[in-house]
């Protein structure tokens, strides 16, 4: 608290188990947080403001171990998401990017158990097929 007389965090609680936490972490008056609980008071689903937008553009999603599934992002401010990533033990495997802006991914890349990119397709005429894969130098095709 910085007593500037904005409210920096609100706490929301049903049966005594948080719920809901939503933090203006820069004191701005926007939320620039909001993370979602389940009556079990872990977090399934949290909400950021990423580069300092002023809106909430980055939504997580969560397992029951509380490691991210996948998130996806609004890059333009269009309230839609255009990437999406994919985590599989909360480790990153795979963004897929929506660059003409028709709802769906047309630049898609791959990652290795290091969080490595090892493959990158790119869909030029826009027909959900890639046109152009290149793969990172000492990696292999492994689909």
């Amino acid at each position: 608290m910085d007593c500037d007389k904005n409210v920096e965090a609100c706490f929301f609680y049903k049966d005594e188990v948080l719920r809901l936490k939503e933090l203006d972490e820069n004191n701005d008056g926007l939320i620039d947080l909001k993370e979602y609980f389940n009556s079990k008071g872990k977090i399934v689903k949290s909400m950021e403001d990423d580069g300092n937008t002023g809106r909430l553009n980055l939504v997580w999603f969560y397992d029951d171990l509380e490691n991210p599934v996948r998130a996806q992002k609004d890059n333009d401010g269009d309230g839609k998401a255009d990437t999406w990533f994919f985590y599989d033990k909360g480790r990153l495997t795979k963004v897929e990017e929506d660059t003409n802006k028709d709802g769906q991914p047309d630049l898609w890349e791959q990652y290795d158990e290091a969080e490595i990119l090892v493959k990158k397709q790119k869909d030029l005429d826009f027909d959900g097929i890639a046109d152009v894969i290149e793969y990172e130098e000492n990696h292999q095709d492994d689909s």
